[in-house]
């Protein structure tokens, strides 16, 4: 019998894991902003948003990149049917569509990663699922930073386009 060991887990050179930056319970928040981030190499940063918000508006991110945001993407209601709808409000990249007005609860779970790489623009993508008394539904959308590869991610703020109730997290993986 030997005494080598079979399996370490030991990680290949260079590997790093997610980094969580930012992990805060929240109660009856219209927005908050996350800083200081540095997306000056190439990495992408994970959203995960779950909760309930009373929404007035769809809930959209800014940050410290220019208002260049084109994209597009679709919702689904189990009570209307498909719509393609555009992935960027005033140039801001939207997290969720569809979601109802009028102050109605909606039960949230929205993934959402930013894709900061050199050379090549920068990206947003989400996928969102929600939930009302009424109905059911789910939004995916995406956008491209068009014209930009090289301004550093340094903040966002999450607008929950209305009073937001539950946790939200942000990781760092970087690919350096």
């Amino acid at each position: 019998m030997s005494d080598e060991v079979i399996s370490k887990d030991e990680k290949p050179a260079g590997w790093e894991g997610k980094e969580k930056i930012f992990d805060k319970k929240l109660t009856s928040q219209n927005s908050i902003t996350i800083s200081p981030l540095n997306g000056n190499r190439d990495e992408i940063y994970k959203l995960r948003i779950m909760g309930a918000a009373a929404l007035t508006a769809t809930p959209t991110i800014e940050s410290n990149l220019s208002n260049n945001w084109q994209g597009d993407g679709y919702y689904f209601k189990d009570d209307a049917g498909y719509f393609i709808v555009d992935g960027d409000l005033s140039g801001k990249p939207k997290l969720g569509e569809g979601f109802t007005g009028g102050s109605a609860v909606n039960q949230l779970n929205i993934k959402a990663e930013f894709v900061l790489m050199k050379n090549i623009e920068r990206s947003f993508r989400s996928d969102c699922s929600f939930r009302t008394p009424s109905y059911k539904g789910r939004s995916t959308l995406s956008a491209h930073h068009t014209g930009d590869y090289t301004t550093s991610l340094n903040y966002i703020t999450i607008n929950f386009g209305g009073p937001f109730t539950g946790r939200v997290i942000l990781q760092r993986v970087s690919l350096d």
